[in-house]
């Protein structure tokens, strides 16, 4: 799509004056739980500039009218792999905006060898620079919220007391101190969840946090337990930028052990204990192709986002 003739559009980096209006046009497209402020959207943008990312702003006139992000992904590492998010005022949307950030942007790499995007289904149709460089579909995830002002904590016993008729219980990380082998065996069965579990780099990673990962909040980590055999793990994240929302870590029960409802004891016990300590949300994500956790989510009452869609473009 090339640029709208009655627009003067000029690109350049972000300034300090700009954020007023890039945090409206940031949560203008994303869901209310994805949203930040200022300075947390300025926070973010100094990360990533310390690891070699970009900032663009697309300016008509004076006024902002776009926000481009770009660059590597620390968890992404390959030579040449280059991510971007654009981000277009409503009402300049479908005018060349996101294609000119675009061009800027590709002006910057560094031999590059492919570039790839994450938008939502219901973004696509406004993301001109794909349908120009013929990006292709690669796979899909989703995101999802558990609003805790609305979360009955009482649920989430009612599900434990069903398992223990099956001989599981749920026990906290805190509760297994007295096993010597806790920490052994908590890592061996996270790491052949996880070969099990669909997986799409990075968006989706084969490896998530574990107990030694700072980012875990140990001690809302439960897992369930059959006799002395620890059949399945969930846990939750720090929310990073969004600092009144905890993130989903990895959850995962054995085979043996799947369609009892032990996942969904699990899950509703962590938000039982977010609630407990004043988070606002949990916020979750996983693989399009994962049914499974995904069911388990919704049962939950996780609010389940529009697909997100990642593209790229091989150079």
């Amino acid at each position: 799509m090339p640029w709208e003739k009655t627009l003067q559009i000029t690109i350049r980096r972000t300034e300090p004056e700009d954020y007023p209006a890039l945090i409206r046009i940031f949560n203008d497209q994303n869901e209310p739980h994805h949203h930040l402020t200022e300075e947390e959207l300025r926070r973010g943008h100094e990360r990533g500039r310390a690891k070699g990312n970009h900032q663009l702003a697309a300016l008509e006139g004076t006024r902002v009218v776009g926000l481009g992000q770009f660059g590597v992904r620390a968890d992404d590492p390959s030579p040449g792999k280059y991510w971007g998010w654009f981000f277009v005022h409503r009402d300049y949307r479908n005018r060349g905006v996101d294609t000119a950030l675009w061009d800027e942007a590709v002006s910057l790499l560094v031999r590059p060898v492919s570039i790839w995007t994450c938008v939502r289904e219901d973004f696509v149709a406004t993301a001109g620079y794909l349908r120009e460089r013929e990006y292709r579909e690669q796979f899909r995830s989703w995101g999802a919220n558990l609003d805790l002002a609305g979360f009955d904590v009482r649920r989430a016993s009612g599900l434990e007391e069903a398992l223990k008729v099956r001989g599981i219980r749920l026990r906290s990380y805190p509760e297994l101190s007295s096993d010597p082998l806790r920490d052994e065996k908590l890592l061996e069965l996270q790491a052949r969840l996880e070969e099990e579990a669909p997986h799409h780099e990075p968006i989706i990673p084969k490896r998530h946090p574990t107990i030694r990962d700072e980012e875990t909040l140990i001690e809302s980590l439960v897992v369930a337990v059959s006799g002395d055999e620890y059949v399945g793990l969930a846990s939750l994240l720090d929310g990073g930028l969004f600092s009144e929302a905890a993130g989903s870590g990895f959850t995962g029960v054995k085979a043996a052990y799947r369609n009892l409802g032990v996942a969904t004891a699990m899950k509703a016990r962590t938000g039982s204990w977010a609630k407990a300590r004043g988070y606002r949300a949990v916020n979750a994500g996983g693989s399009g192709d994962n049914a499974a956790i995904l069911s388990v989510n919704r049962r939950i009452g996780f609010e389940v986002e529009p697909d997100w869609i990642t593209f790229a473009r091989h150079l």
